[in-house]
């Protein structure tokens, strides 16, 4: 009996996850720049939220559950425009946890994958992305519930109202990848402490992603030839 192997992403189902990491890099490089102004906030938010409900479709989310969760992501999005204290403390937690919703999803399609194809690769890396953005929101629920948890270099804070938004999703990236470039930096033993989870779960997800993948393109390979060997008999 020959057993039908489950794709990552259903054919039907759009956007596949190369086209949503390609987009998600241009949302990252394009967001310094609409941070700097405030209405550029506004375009951020939008394209953030298009980008993780893209990421849920991916995943396999139906039409009928992707427009309830369109409608639980709009008040967080414009709370995170407009309020303060702690109304922009639960934008933010909210919109990690979403995040983080997206990212088990994306985790448990990728580790009951049985083929290695270009939208296992995409999957795995936009896993990674994700985690950054997870932390970035962590980082800025610190510094607001702790202000100074950070040495931010004045170069790296947005124009005009001082938004670090920006500073700390850039942190987060430097420091899941381990770079480490140094204009920003934790200011106490708490902030580190976070960021030190941060670099080690990236080491270890790479490692984990690498040799799954290896793994399973091996198992293939053996496949492929073990099937071949049996016509040629």
């Amino acid at each position: 009996m020959k057993v039908r192997r489950r794709r990552i992403l259903p054919a039907t189902r759009l956007p596949a996850y190369g086209s949503l990491l390609a987009a998600n890099f241009a949302l990252l490089m394009a967001t310094p720049f609409f941070t700097s102004f405030r209405s550029g906030l506004l375009v951020e938010r939008l394209l953030s939220g298009v980008m993780l409900l893209a990421a849920f479709v991916a995943t396999g989310l139906s039409r009928a559950n992707a427009w309830k969760l369109l409608v639980v992501m709009v008040p967080f999005m414009l709370l995170g425009l407009e309020g303060e204290g702690l109304s922009q403390d639960a934008a933010i937690a909210g919109w990690t946890a979403l995040l983080i919703w997206a990212e088990f999803r994306i985790l448990r399609q990728f580790l009951t994958e049985v083929e290695v194809g270009w939208d296992t690769v995409a999957a795995a890396a936009g896993g990674f992305i994700l985690i950054a953005v997870i932390w970035a929101n962590f980082y800025m629920l610190l510094e607001r519930w702790r202000p100074g948890s950070f040495t931010i270099d004045p170069a790296f804070r947005t124009r005009g109202f001082q938004d670090v938004r920006a500073a700390l999703q850039y942190f987060s990236f430097v420091t899941l990848t381990t770079v480490g470039y140094g204009e920003i930096h934790p200011a106490d033993v708490g902030a580190g402490g976070v960021a030190v989870a941060e670099a080690l779960i990236g080491q270890l997800y790479l490692a984990i992603m690498i040799s799954r993948m290896v793994g399973l393109h091996l198992a293939g390979a053996r496949e492929t030839t073990s099937r071949r060997g049996g016509e040629g008999s």
